[in-house]
């Protein structure tokens, strides 16, 4: 993916009032990326593809994240009714991709993950929590229950262990990981268990809801007890299973954000803060040349051993 390095992230709106508002990441600037097709073609309808010409296809957390761009531009602009109407075509169309089960609600990514080796049609916790943001901010906008029913019944899917086909993940300790890529090993990828995340932090805010609370704060000492493990003394990584070190405008515009956006809603939480504050002291010319460095030798010392 070729993003536009002029593209910047920041954190976005984060507050426990019950009223939601804009996301907890800002991603109006991104609507750059897909102005200028980096993603991919856009369908008839009017949504983003990921991938050009046949090949092209709808993939749920791209458009959910779409999704929250357009909602946050409508919200500072109510007069903007083609933002409005672009919020009810994303709706229609997680309406008709959804897949209901007695186990829950959940959207299944179209195509293969060619790094982690997973067939298409497989779930993501990351899907599911960013989705659970969109149907509850649709659920606010057009006061429709059965969004809200919706959405907790994507929350159920979240219960849902690995070997029963969900997401959930439990190490030897009890503690939680929601995984955004669910292999029979644990990957623990940080960016999606921090979206799934707000998802919770979201549902918590509209319903109050006691099971929803316990899982978001079961979900907070996972990550407390993980998250020093994502930083390596000059740069992050992806993921503790196969510690690949993130490109630069992941640091800039997924972990810092979400980073920072964790400290605001969790302020009684100093290690969110801190490994912000480390994560953007790490952000320096060294650093980001000693990481472009490690980015491409990392695989070949990985084959090689």
């Amino acid at each position: 993916m070729d993003y536009n390095p002029s593209v910047r992230l920041s954190v976005g709106h984060c507050s426990w009032n019950s009223e939601l508002g804009p996301y907890y990441v800002d991603m109006r600037p991104a609507l750059l990326d897909y102005a200028e097709f980096r993603y991919g073609d856009f369908a008839e309808n009017g949504l983003p593809l990921v991938g050009y010409g046949d090949q092209a296809q709808h993939f749920c957390i791209n458009l959910a994240q779409y999704g929250f761009a357009i909602h946050d531009v409508w919200w500072h602009n109510r007069d903007r009714s083609d933002y409005r109407g672009m919020l009810d075509t994303l709706l229609h169309w997680f309406e008709a991709n959804k897949e209901v089960s007695p186990q829950g609600t959940c959207w299944r990514i179209p195509f293969p993950n060619k790094k982690y080796d997973i067939p298409a049609g497989y779930p993501s916790a990351m899907a599911q929590g960013e989705i659970i943001s969109f149907y509850l901010r649709m659920h606010q906008i057009t006061g429709q229950a059965d969004l809200l029913d919706t959405a907790m019944q994507a929350f159920h899917f979240l219960n849902l262990d690995i070997e029963q086909g969900g997401v959930r993940r439990q190490d030897a300790q009890g503690r939680i990981w929601l995984e955004e890529f669910p292999l029979p090993y644990p990957s623990y990828v940080l960016n999606g268990f921090i979206y799934t995340l707000f998802g919770l932090v979201d549902l918590y805010r509209v319903t109050q809801n006691s099971e929803v609370k316990t899982e978001l704060d079961n979900c907070v000492s996972s990550l407390k007890h993980y998250l020093p493990q994502f930083s390596l003394w000059y740069w992050p990584i992806y993921d503790l299973q196969r510690r690949e070190l993130i490109m630069h405008y992941y640091l800039k515009n997924v972990y810092l954000p979400q980073m920072n956006a964790l400290a605001l809603l969790f302020p009684n939480e100093p290690l969110f803060s801190k490994t912000a504050e480390r994560w953007k002291r790490q952000d320096n010319p060294l650093n980001r040349l000693l990481a472009q460095v490690m980015y491409r030798v990392q695989p070949r010392l990985s084959r090689w051993q």
